[in-house]
């Protein structure tokens, strides 16, 4: 049991990515990986909202929990609505989180069908803002320290976009990481045994840009990651549906009821 609440911490952190077909396209002339590196990091600073769907999959000892997720984020009135749907061998367990006015409002329901359990957790203004950093950001942090490879190029439900290979830097992605979750976040990781930037192994991604305004598509990731002497496989794919499309994010009113929780907690939500 105790094996599998780590499973799910380490999907529920991983944050990435799946579903869309595609269709070969060979007439578009190939690029550099160099100009579509910087193609995306420039257009990816425009952003304002985003919505993506979401699937993860963590394999250990021959068992296998997946999550399912959609998520809209304002980066500009700093708000954001996850819904997560998590299937392990212990059942179904639903989750709603809203991030409005510097709390996070979590709405769990395990199983599904049962009232749902509400709780709100109050952010730093700091923490706050290093959940909505704008998203070129870490693109640009994790892209500037990457080997980058262009594939080929394909279809996205229609829209053409290149296809790059990314393998990144784990240090220096990790020691961003830790500087964005904070100190007290990382700390507690550590007693967990999760020191991320060894745990951390054999971490692959692959991005569909658009061809037009080097927006990011789709990506996927591979990863194996060790906690407490245990290697979980990870795959997790992303689908970008929507940029730049307006968002309203109302919370429920049976949310403005939540208790607080018992502690604080950090960005790392």
């Amino acid at each position: 049991m105790k094996s599998w609440i780590y499973v799910a911490l380490a999907v529920v952190v991983i944050v990435a990515v799946v579903g869309a077909l595609f269709i070969p396209n060979l007439m578009l002339p190939p690029v550099s990986a160099e100009e579509i590196k910087n193609g995306v990091i420039n257009a990816m600073g425009g952003i304002q909202t985003i919505r993506q769907e979401i699937e993860v999959a963590a394999t250990m000892e021959g068992q296998t929990i997946t999550v399912h997720g959609v998520s809209l984020i304002d980066y500009v009135d700093k708000e954001m609505v996850v819904n997560m749907t998590m299937e392990s061998p212990m059942g179904e367990t639903v989750t709603r989180m809203y991030y409005v006015n510097q709390t996070i409002y979590i709405c769990v329901e395990i199983p599904p069908g049962v009232p749902p359990s509400w709780m709100k957790v109050k952010v730093s203004p700091g923490d706050w803002n290093n959940m909505f950093v704008s998203i070129d950001e870490p693109l640009s942090v994790m892209l500037e320290n990457s080997e980058i490879k262009y594939l080929s190029t394909e279809k996205v439900y229609g829209i053409d976009c290149y296809v790059i290979s990314v393998k990144p830097d784990v240090e220096v992605l990790m020691s961003y990481l830790k500087s964005i979750i904070g100190p007290e976040y990382s700390e507690s990781m550590t007693q967990m045994g999760m020191n991320l930037t060894e745990a951390l192994k054999n971490l692959n991604i692959k991005m569909w840009v658009t061809t037009q305004d080097f927006l990011i598509k789709k990506q996927e990731i591979t990863m194996t990651l060790t906690i407490m002497d245990m290697d979980i496989q990870i795959t997790a794919s992303t689908l970008i549906t929507d940029y730049n499309k307006p968002v309203t994010i109302t919370l429920p009113p049976e949310a403005y009821q939540a208790p607080e929780a018992p502690q604080p907690l950090t960005a790392s939500f």
